[in-house]
């Protein structure tokens, strides 16, 4: 039996119902406050501090106007700043104080994270209603995490920085590009179709689709020019801000005999043709090796 996703559970809840205005978020650690009647309590599994940016995003994606996060009473620093990246990535997101004495009517659901419950009309076996989420709760959860931040960004909502630093979970590879030859190898080598290789006006481009990237390396590892290095790491924000970019830009041609594009400073034939033309039997000796006589 497949897994429960927690959060999309959470959003195809919210996307049966109207969008409360506002969410309070409680780690396991910290008791959450009363939930008023325009509210929903969300209980994390663990800590606040080992939670990222991806909840509150899609939380406020989905609709809910205001992000209430409950100060951890264990780890109040390390909760502290975690909270604070999260306000000044996302408008609407706030630090609240954990007080276990206060008293209150609790008329507010609460979705508790660790036992995610299906929507009634799920569990009435009614079927999924119609999708009001600006994203598909049955996507991966990384990409939900990036339809939400780029659905926040288009409203200006969620400032996505020049570079997130060491802030966040690794989410993709960062690749750099030297010696290039768009032989197209490390496109065919990736099995998340994160690379991809386009011509057009003589000049074979070679681009990182992020969004798709899964840092797994192939590329690099079977890259026959030892073109391709990683250069550090992605975090969420980076790639939400910067979903694809140009690695390398080759000018060009057709091989005159099999018509591969290969660069235009190898000449009329590609390196494959070349050694063919050479070498009259296809083969080579391995290094090192004199020829008989």
């Amino acid at each position: 039996m497949a897994a429960i996703d927690p959060v999309g559970a959470l959003l195809r809840w919210l996307n049966a119902i109207d969008p409360p205005a506002r969410a309070l978020i409680g780690c396991a650690h910290a008791a959450l406050p009363p939930v008023s009647a325009d509210a929903i309590g969300v209980r994390l599994v663990g800590c606040v501090v080992d939670a990222g940016v991806d909840l509150p995003a899609q939380l406020l994606a989905a609709g809910i106007g205001r992000v209430e996060v409950v100060a951890c009473p264990e780890r109040p620093g390390a909760a502290a700043d975690r909270t604070r990246e999260w306000v000044r990535t996302l408008d609407g997101v706030a630090a609240v104080a954990a007080d276990p004495h206060r008293r209150g009517h609790r008329s507010g659901p609460t979705f508790d994270l660790a036992h995610p419950a299906l929507p009634r009309r799920l569990a009435l076996g009614l079927g999924e209603p119609p999708l009001r989420l600006p994203f598909d709760p049955a996507l991966p959860e990384r990409d939900r995490a990036l339809a939400a931040l780029r659905v926040l960004a288009d409203a200006g909502r969620a400032h996505l920085p020049e570079s997130a630093g060491e802030e966040g979970d690794p989410a993709a590879t960062l690749l750099a590009a030297s010696g290039c030859t768009a032989c197209g190898v490390c496109v065919r080598a990736c099995p998340h179709d994160a690379l991809v290789l386009d011509l057009a006006d003589g000049v074979s481009t070679l681009r990182h689709l992020r969004d798709a990237c899964r840092g797994d390396l192939a590329c690099v590892r079977l890259c026959p020019e030892r073109a391709l290095a990683p250069a550090g790491v992605l975090t969420l924000l980076d790639v939400a801000r910067e979903g694809t970019r140009e690695l390398a830009a080759v000018s060009t041609r057709a091989c005159r005999r099999c018509g591969t594009q290969h660069p235009v400073a190898d000449g009329e034939l590609c390196p494959t043709c070349t050694f063919r033309a050479t070498s009259a039997f296809g083969s080579r000796l391995p290094p090192g090796t004199r020829p008989p006589g």
